[in-house]
């Protein structure tokens, strides 16, 4: 998480606004983890600050009344992420430092909210550990507070769109039984698409793409796109699973064009508020 209050409570509410919709998820702490309580959808019809408002309300109204403290995440395009690998022996202010030095080499500027997770061994160096390191520029997160402010709402925290649907992906693959090392993630939006590509543990790869004007072709040609430019990065990558994340139904021309394609599985996730449930994993595991 990029900035969190101190406080944790039983019932959460994640709100995000992302690709001219509102979406909100309410969940509920129980003994194997979370249970959906409600979730909803409002289309804007435009990003004046008053529309925004109004929609939070009405989402806020219809899946959590009551619960005045939520969640949220930050769009791609408003944060920042580098997976960098670290000596595994430093110590607690050697890693300190060390997490310092990288924020200032690759992240410009100092008025930023930071995090870090360390995300294990790293794959080419085991001696050395991998850590993603994540910014955000505070007025960012400030103005987005301020927006949850104004009607009525306390946000608990604030993460990134990406490291949310990180933790919904790998729930996703381990529901299904999908255990390959290279799924392509595709999450479809009105007005273009996130592309990933995730190991079964973490995302390795992502790229936003937009699209002026919606069609199949174009949709497929996208895709086919962004895979063609992660595998020129990476020798003897094989696409293993293909999953397609939409809160819309996805058309059957779509899939149908993406089996001819590539030649592995396609699946088309439930509609679900995914990147809500990343953010409540992100709460309860954190």
């Amino acid at each position: 998480m990029l900035w969190r209050s101190a406080s944790k409570h039983r019932v959460v509410c994640a709100l995000t606004i992302a690709d001219s919709v509102v979406t909100g998820l309410a969940v509920v702490r129980s003994r194997t983890g979370y249970d959906i309580l409600a979730c909803d959808t409002e289309v804007l019809a435009n990003c004046q600050p008053d529309t925004v408002s109004a929609a939070l309300k009405q989402v806020h109204r219809r899946v959590s009344g009551r619960e005045r403290r939520v969640i949220t995440a930050l769009k791609p395009s408003l944060s920042m992420q580098k997976q960098i690998s670290l000596p595994g022996d430093l110590s607690p202010a050697g890693f300190s430092q060390a997490l310092t030095a990288h924020y200032q080499r690759c992240f410009n500027g100092t008025d930023l909210f930071i995090d870090h997770e360390i995300l294990g061994k790293s794959p080419d160096k085991p001696e050395q550990i991998a850590v993603r390191i994540v910014a955000a520029r505070k007025p960012d997160v400030l103005n987005l507070e301020a927006l949850f402010q104004q009607v009525g709402l306390k946000l608990l925290a604030v993460d990134t769109v990406i490291c949310a649907l990180e933790r919904a992906t790998s729930m996703y693959l381990h529901e299904q039984g999908i255990d390959s090392e290279t799924n392509a993630i595709i999450v479809l939006q009105t007005d273009g698409l996130l592309f990933g590509v995730h190991n079964g543990r973490r995302f390795i790869y992502t790229r936003q793409e937009h699209l002026a004007q919606q069609s199949v072709d174009m949709t497929v040609q996208l895709i086919n796109r962004c895979w063609q430019l992660f595998a020129s990065t990476v020798a003897r990558r094989q696409l293993q699973q293909l999953v397609l994340f939409s809160e819309n139904e996805v058309s059957t021309a779509v899939k149908s064009q993406l089996e001819t394609s590539f030649s592995c599985p396609i699946c088309v996730a439930e509609s679900k508020p995914w990147v809500n449930i990343g953010l409540v994993l992100g709460d309860y595991l954190s």
